[in-house]
């Protein structure tokens, strides 16, 4: 439209996409709350020295070019390979399963990785044992339900078994049978813990107690040992760990991403502009937020490079406006 004209004023909204060159197709980059394009020119001047003076007589362009910076606030693991320059998502998994009495080597006051994520076990609240009592180390089974488990720490006091190696769904008010020992009780009630056995040996008589004698990072599968606690040099972990699967980037794998670059206008108000660039170079443009008070963001930069081949007339990109 002619200006003046308010409805050419402009409120930029839209989507952008990313097709590297080893692509077929566009990758969605998610909310891009900032994309801004910038053209670079260098001129090269020539003055005259035929007076006293030296005056501008000439003007030529000698370089031309133009980058896009714009900020990526979705940390999906395909933009963050487009950031750290990574050479493809790899994929992995965790496979549920147990830390059966685990020798672990600890140090005061730091932590040392169990190598495993997700980590719990299951506790059994029962009532009075008959036959008891029952044994760490051996498999019980729920006579109505089934189940079975592997006890890690057993309470007679308390009257509770911590167990791993859960196999079905134990039942409040059934019996439950040692599979070594004779012991029977009747469960009153079964509960899911954030916390792993911690013990003195294999086959324990001490169950070391979170907060006094150790603490954990459960999200990243660690177990500090505690100075002032009694673990000596080396315990012994067990627990229950669930199924996960993990990609991975190999960070600056690539020596660089390049490809296509697309902006989709969803502007209501104001012109709506297609880009299209045919041929840019993506990097990073700053530091990545990993913690942050507010929305994390990826800074980026696409320089445009010259695709003289494909797009002779209009090498760097194309500004479309949509009717």
């Amino acid at each position: 439209m002619l200006a003046p004209n308010t409805n050419n004023y402009f409120y930029g909204s839209g989507r952008l996409y990313f097709k590297s060159n080893s692509d077929s197709g566009f990758l969605a980059l998610g909310n891009v709350p900032k994309l801004e394009i910038e053209i670079t020119i260098e001129k090269q001047t020539h003055y005259s020295n035929q007076e006293g003076t030296r005056l501008k007589d000439k003007e030529r362009i000698a370089e031309k070019g133009a980058t896009a910076s714009f900020d990526m606030e979705e940390y999906s693991a395909e933009n963050l390979n487009l950031a750290f320059l990574g050479n493809g998502i790899q994929s992995g998994s965790q496979l549920s399963g147990q830390l059966d009495a685990e020798s672990i080597t600890v140090v005061d006051d730091r932590f040392v990785s169990l190598g495993k994520m997700d980590l719990s076990i299951l506790r059994i609240d029962h009532g009075v044992v008959t036959d008891g009592p029952f044994e760490p180390g051996e498999t019980i089974t729920g006579t109505t339900s089934s189940a079975t488990a592997t006890i890690a720490w057993a309470d007679d006091t308390n009257r509770y078994l911590e167990c791993i190696n859960v196999s079905g769904t134990f039942q409040e008010g059934e019996t439950i049978t040692g599979g070594t020992s004779t012991a029977t009780a009747s469960v009153t009630s079964i509960s899911t813990k954030k916390d792993v056995v911690v013990t003195d040996a294999a086959t324990p008589t001490t169950r070391y107690i979170l907060g006094t004698d150790y603490s954990l990072d459960l999200a990243g599968g660690l177990l500090r040992k505690l100075k002032t606690g009694s673990i000596s040099t080396t315990c012994f972990v067990s627990a229950n760990y669930g199924a996960k699967t993990t990609k991975s980037i190999r960070a600056l794998a690539n020596s660089e991403t390049t490809g296509e670059l697309l902006f989709i206008p969803t502007s209501d108000d104001g012109p709506r502009w297609k880009i299209e660039g045919w041929k840019v170079s993506l990097s990073i443009n700053g530091a990545v937020g990993f913690i942050t008070e507010d929305v994390g963001s990826i800074p980026m930069t696409a320089e445009f490079l010259a695709d003289t081949d494909n797009h002779p007339d209009e090498p760097f990109y194309r500004a479309t406006e949509i009717i």
